[in-house]
């Protein structure tokens, strides 16, 4: 053995910080919390409204199912809910206001309120019959009469009290009514008789007997005085001047029938609405009609009209859609955002302008950040018996070309943001067929993108012209659940554990199965070219980082069913699902590329379920769901971060400039408003300086000349236009951002080599001495004399014995560190061993002791 050492010290380095002070430095970094979700649709409401009253212009009252009722006091802006329970109870059929004071409210079994403060406070009618109260009319604001599914009630005390004046088999079903007074009235209906004799039903006793006076349908009767009424059935008018004795066509025609009538005021307007929703007005007492709306109601379904003077109507019914006319008649506006269908898919071109698209064929868009959403109905044939038609994806390109497509194969495109829209699916594709249901559309550009579903001819379809033909991709098999792609890649799902990936802009498919155990595909979002997540039924879920050339599955929980995934960087990923073993419904969130995920629960803050889901890199995301519920979750005023780290220490008496950027969020910057806050110690007072633009979001912010004897802390502050201030750090002043004042230099504590013999304060024990032979290991250190622990003659320690030594340095004092600072042993040394790596386990060996 020929092991040797030798150790030659040069400088034990000691980082100073001069003219410093030690200081706490407090940086906080609060993440914001989860932002509150915000129903943005339906407004006032998605339940199916079947009556509607106002007291005046402005104040007003709406109700229909699960026992809503809904107040608005500025015409319809914006409504207050009075009355709501869930989706298994009763509704409220109609409401009627007798005077301004005096409201009537009823629906199923004995469900019936009243008011005689104008709504203010609404008690039960507890002597209200059991059944179906389908009409209310009073003749006086205390006296009135109850019309239910074959029977007629009286109140002559507002409701206090109600008596039955006629039931089966003499009382019809009342789909509508009207009484000139107190004993003359007449109903719309039909008796459930063995005859089922329908038509208009006239009383001149209050009700207490019934005759049929006209045997031709009818769904609502009107008088216009004491002699002449209308009624409403069918595509006729009818009309009687005998005080509804005789009845005759006085027109015919309407196209869609109508459902209800009412009279703007004493005007000789008639509006009319259909069980579609199709508003008709007629300006002469009903012998002509003028179709003013086309209804975009789904299927036959409730619909009531009310005029509270000459000018000012409402329209209300299916999926809380509501209409307001201040023209007596001749215009219509739609008042509500959204509407009470299943929201199937929602898309952002921008962060302000979106779509969402329904069940049944509903398209919301806004472009104010879904503050509203005004909405439409597109239909090829509209859902008819043995055929289903609805919209199941969009896709909005920009503000002005958006597709949606959907069951019965329909596809529709629009190139001016929504305001017109064309089909061009079934039955203007030829490779299209009435049963196809496309379930994706993705646009690359203008002009080429894919589309695919299921029950098709075909599967998958690609085009080259923005949406007007498009050509099967026969390679593609199996039931396409969704598309992505990114520059020359496409990538396909289908529903069951298959994924297409297209490397060449979709000439060529190459499939592979998907690893894990897969049930149900949902969805497939790729962010970029390399990275994407799929997702599905029971908790699988599977990542790809290299375009989808392979996937890695992530365990997760299988009593989690994922709906939609969507993301916004590589890191930042959002699903949305459902727990069927806690029965709720959740969104995911990881910021760590799928790591680890905050949940969600969505239940019971809503009654409603949620499929949709679409997320933008701001951080606000929009979840859509059951009877047309759009949540929004907004990002934050205003994001303030530092692009780079605050210096550790600056220079005393000089300027540096901290990079600042400001994004704009739910609210604008105001100008101005970007600050500096900077104070020298804690005990002074902050004071402010603005920040220098740079430009777009980048600012500066000028820390100012500190002296070395400061100990300064800073944040930054700015204001959006709604009033909101953002502060960084986010609970500035409480923490706040620091610094050192200073300059460092290095100084040397100890250094020592051997080359004039041992130092001052050396001593040696053992074999360790001063030598100059020609036992050199390998490598080299500086000069010509070192420490060696060994034997000149032989170099080797080999004496026969265990032997160790020390070579020991003076003591000297080490000084109190600060922040920052730091002391380096710095020394020069080579370890000879017997054997070549020690490869044989060698125990020879060197140690330092620093004794402190």
């Amino acid at each position: 053995m020929r092991p040797t050492a030798r150790m030659k010290p040069r400088t034990l380095a000691h980082g100073v910080l001069l003219d410093a002070r030690a200081i706490a430095a407090t940086l906080a970094l609060v993440g914001a919390a989860e932002a509150q979700l915000v129903r943005q649709s339906p407004s006032p409401t998605g339940r199916n409204l079947g009556g509607v009253a106002f007291t005046s212009p402005a104040h007003g009252f709406v109700v229909g199912e699960n026992h809503h009722l809904l107040e608005t006091f500025d015409g319809g802006t914006t409504w207050v809910t009075r009355m709501a329970t869930g989706y298994s109870t009763d509704p409220f059929y109609t409401i009627r206001f007798a005077d301004s004071q005096h409201g009537y409210v009823a629906g199923n079994n004995q469900d019936a309120y009243r008011t005689t403060d104008g709504g203010a406070t609404w008690t039960p009618m507890a002597s209200m019959l059991s059944g179906s109260v389908r009409d209310l009319d009073f003749v006086t604001p205390t006296t009135g009469f109850a019309g239910y599914n074959g029977a007629f009630t009286w109140t002559p005390d507002g409701g206090a009290t109600w008596e039955l004046r006629s039931g089966y088999p003499d009382a019809p079903i009342v789909f509508g009514m009207d009484f000139r007074d107190e004993n003359v009235g007449l109903a719309a209906g039909i008796r459930s008789t063995p005859w089922h004799d329908g038509g208009v039903y006239r009383t001149d006793d209050g009700g207490r007997t019934w005759t049929l006076a006209s045997d031709l349908g009818s769904n609502d009767v009107l008088w216009l005085d004491s002699s002449t009424a209308i009624s409403v059935g069918g595509l006729d008018v009818l009309r009687s001047d005998d005080a509804g004795l005789s009845w005759y066509v006085v027109s015919s025609g309407l196209e869609t029938g109508l459902a209800e009538v009412a009279r703007a005021g004493n005007s000789s307007t008639l509006a009319g609405v259909s069980t579609g929703g199709d508003i008709w007005v007629s300006s002469d007492l009903g012998y002509s009609w003028a179709q003013m709306v086309v209804g975009i109601g789904v299927l036959p379904a409730s619909w009531a009209v009310s005029f509270f003077d000459e000018m000012n109507g409402w329209v209300v019914g299916q999926g809380g859609i509501t209409y307001r006319t201040t023209d007596g008649g001749y215009s219509w506006q739609l008042m509500n955002n959204g509407c009470g269908d299943e929201v199937t898919d929602i898309d952002f071109a921008d962060e302000d302008f979106g779509v969402a698209v329904t069940h049944r064929g509903f398209v919301f868009r806004t472009d104010d950040r879904g503050r509203t959403w005004p909405v439409t109905r597109l239909r090829e044939t509209g859902i008819v018996f043995g055929r289903e038609e609805g919209f199941r994806t969009v896709d909005a390109v920009d503000r002005n070309l958006i597709l949606a497509g959907g069951a019965g194969g329909i596809l529709f495109r629009t190139e001016d943001g929504g305001q017109s829209w064309y089909n061009f699916g079934w039955p203007n594709q030829p490779d299209f067929n009435a049963d196809f249901e496309i379930r994706d559309i993705h646009m690359v550009d203008a002009l080429n993108g894919y589309l695919g579903g299921f029950y098709g001819i075909y599967s998958a379809f690609a085009t080259f012209d923005g949406g007007y033909s498009w050509w099967p991709i026969p390679s593609v098999l199996g039931s396409i659940a969704a598309i992505d792609a990114r520059d020359s890649l496409v990538w396909m799902i289908t529903a069951g554990n298959r994924i297409y990936r297209s490397t060449d802009g979709g000439e060529n498919f190459n499939w592979l199965t998907l690893p894990g155990e897969v049930y149900t595909l949902n969805d497939l979002d790729f962010v970029d070219a390399n990275n994407g997540f799929v997702v599905g039924w029971y908790g699988y879920m599977a990542k790809s980082t290299n375009g989808g050339a392979s996937w890695t599955p992530l365990a997760y929980p299988q009593n989690e069913i994922y709906f939609k995934v969507s993301m916004t960087s590589p890191t930042d990923v959002m699903v949305v699902g459902y727990d069927n073993s806690a029965y709720r419904y959740f969104y995911k969130k990881s910021t760590n590329g799928g790591a680890t995920w905050t949940r969600t629960n969505l239940n019971p803050q809503f009654e409603d379920w949620f499929a949709a889901l679409h997320a933008r890199p701001s951080g606000r995301f929009w979840l859509g769901g059951q009877t047309g519920t759009i949540v929004y979750s907004p990002a934050p005023p205003l994001t303030i971060t530092l692009p780079n780290d605050v210096p550790p220490q600056v220079a005393p008496q000089q300027v540096y400039q901290v990079p600042v950027r400001i994004v704009a969020g739910e609210e604008a910057i105001v100008p101005g408003s970007e600050t500096l806050w900077v104070r020298t110690s804690a005990g002074a007072a902050f004071e402010t300086m603005p920040l220098e633009h740079v430009s777009g979001a980048d600012y500066l912010a000028p820390l100012p000349g500190f002296r070395c004897t400061d100990t300064p802390q800073f944040y930054v502050s700015a204001t959006g236009d709604g009033g909101s201030t953002v502060r960084y750090p986010a609970n500035a002043p409480s923490s706040w951002l620091t610094t050192r004042v200073g300059v460092i230099e290095n100084a040397d504590l100890l250094a020592a080599d051997f080359e004039a013999g041992l130092p001052t304060g050396w001593s040696t024990t053992g074999l360790w001495h001063l030598t100059s032979t020609a036992c050199l290991p390998t490598g080299a250190c500086g000069g010509g004399t070192w420490e060696y622990f060994g034997q000149d003659s032989t170099c080797t320690f080999n004496t026969g014995v265990r032997v160790s030594g020390i070579l020991r340095s003076p003591t000297f004092a080490l000084p109190t560190l600060q922040t920052g600072q730091h002391i380096t042993l710095a020394f020069c040394s080579a370890l000879d061993t017997e054997y070549p790596d020690n490869a044989y386990g060698d125990d020879d060996q060197a140690q330092v002791w620093w004794v402190r």
